[in-house]
């Protein structure tokens, strides 16, 4: 009984119960309703290094008509470890995920330890309890960059409290490493940074030691604004496919426009209703046993993802995973909480229930839905009909998961736009030569175009001639 229950008490048991349970699916393509959109466009990232060109510098998109496909995106960082993956394993679809779900264990141990450190074990092991089970649950196996970036950030963060401690060289160089990685993979990980701020005021750290980190914190802080702020702009021509929001005062209004939507990212997407409650409970009990120190890591962490908020604007209020880098200072709090409740019992009974609903809430993002998988079969149907350098065109609209599948260039367009009088032979005349139907995203298409192949889930129509 002693031996389970220093078992049940160590995290790490938690952290790799966590990762086996996300194992389920692992192999899956990026098929499952949410978020496709988002996976595809890394791997599409990801197979042109390894089939076009491998220059981590100059990303490149499938949906881009008849232009190269360059264009201004985070740092491929996420992208080029999926390549490398192709490079050594062969090809599939479900790398990032692995990389992905590896990376974020160790942002999660990072985090038990940062908080561990500064805080309390018990609020480090409630706290981890609680984002193991928060919306990270989900997006840390999905192949998208968000908890990756947090992660790197969640690393360089636990190297730098390190080294205002202990000092050393190497925890510097750590810290400067894995938050250059971190930032330049997604910026808003650098939202998780905030607390060296308040380190840094702190006088119980050498003045060198922090004269030290400031400096090297230009390099990170360098790189990133060079990419974001010249480099995105510098390669992208026509094709647009990420945004940097609408900039702070729009977003603003974008935001309050739908108050309901926007806070919704909070007290449900980011930790579910229980988990909310008890970070709500946590602030409670912040201000009311005056704690200054978390108060302020609070107030600078919240006060740099508002930041955050207002520029994505629109973008935020319908992105569940923006709320991602906010997540680990909720789980702070809520673990803060839990650790103030005076009976063990209550306190893991409620940790129970964070944890039950967090999971029951997203199962169902491990399991692809039967009526998906036959988008596997498009690329097999394309290559009896379309050479490889054919363009395209699929009536994905701005989803470019058709456009994976099919593994192919062109344009991914929606069904009204390509129904308009001349879209079809406009986009002929730039270089298309099939319009690929899918019958499950629109009604089939109705005009006198060749067909060259229909089955139940596809229509294939000839533009190579004149109409």
């Amino acid at each position: 009984m002693e031996k389970l229950e220093k078992l049940l008490g160590d995290i790490r048991f938690w952290i790799v119960l966590f990762f086996l349970i996300r194992l389920i699916g692992i192999t899956n393509p990026p098929l499952e309703v949410a978020h496709n959109w988002r996976q595809t466009a890394v791997n599409t990232v990801a197979r042109n290094f390894h089939e076009i060109d491998n220059n981590i510098f100059y990303p490149r998109f499938d949906t881009a008509g008849n232009s190269s496909g360059i264009s201004g995106t985070e740092f491929p960082l996420f992208n080029y470890l999926i390549y490398l993956s192709n490079l050594i394993f062969g090809y599939s679809h479900w790398y990032g995920r692995l990389i992905n779900l590896i990376v974020s264990s160790f942002g999660i141990w990072a985090f038990y330890q940062v908080v561990k450190d500064h805080f309390s074990e018990k609020t480090a092991f409630y706290g981890t309890i609680v984002l193991l089970s928060s919306l990270w649950f989900a997006f840390s196996r999905k192949i998208m960059p968000d908890t990756f970036s947090i992660s790197l950030c969640l690393i360089s963060l636990a190297f730098a409290l390190r080294f205002l401690k202990n000092g050393g060289f190497m925890q510097l160089l750590l810290y400067c490493l894995f938050a250059s990685l971190g930032i330049l993979s997604k910026i808003p990980a650098i939202v998780v940074l905030t607390p060296l701020a308040f380190s840094i005021l702190s006088e119980h750290y050498p003045l060198q030691r922090k004269f030290w980190l400031i400096s090297i914190s230009i390099i990170p802080l360098a790189f990133s604004a060079w990419w974001y702020f010249y480099w995105f702009d510098h390669i992208t021509d026509d094709f647009v496919l990420y945004r940097m929001g609408p900039g702070i005062q729009k977003g603003f209004f974008q935001l309050i426009a739908t108050p309901n939507l926007t806070l919704n990212n909070f007290y449900f997407d980011a930790l579910k209703f229980s988990g909310f409650a008890l970070t709500l409970f946590g602030v409670y009990k912040i201000i009311k046993r005056k704690d200054i120190k978390l108060l302020a890591v609070v107030v600078l962490y919240s006060f740099a993802f508002l930041v955050f908020m207002l520029q994505a604007g629109y973008g935020f209020r319908i992105h569940e995973y923006y709320t991602l880098p906010y997540v680990p200072l909720m789980a702070l709090i809520a673990g803060y909480g839990l650790s103030l409740v005076r009976k063990p019992f209550w306190g893991y009974l409620l940790l129970t229930i964070i944890v039950f609903e967090g999971i029951l809430n997203q199962q169902h993002d491990f399991f692809i839905k039967d009526n998906n998988w036959y988008k596997l079969g498009l690329e097999s149907l394309v290559s009896e009909v379309a050479e490889k350098d054919e363009l395209v065109i699929v009536n994905g609209g701005e989803n470019p998961q058709m456009m994976y599948f099919a593994h192919r260039r062109g344009w991914s367009i929606d069904a009204e736009t390509l129904s308009k009088k001349g879209e079809i032979q406009t986009l002929r005349y730039e270089g298309a030569s099939y319009l690929i139907w899918d019958k499950h995203l629109s009604s089939q298409f109705h005009t006198q175009l060749p067909v060259l192949f229909e089955n139940e889930d596809f229509v294939f129509y000839d533009l190579r001639k004149e109409m």
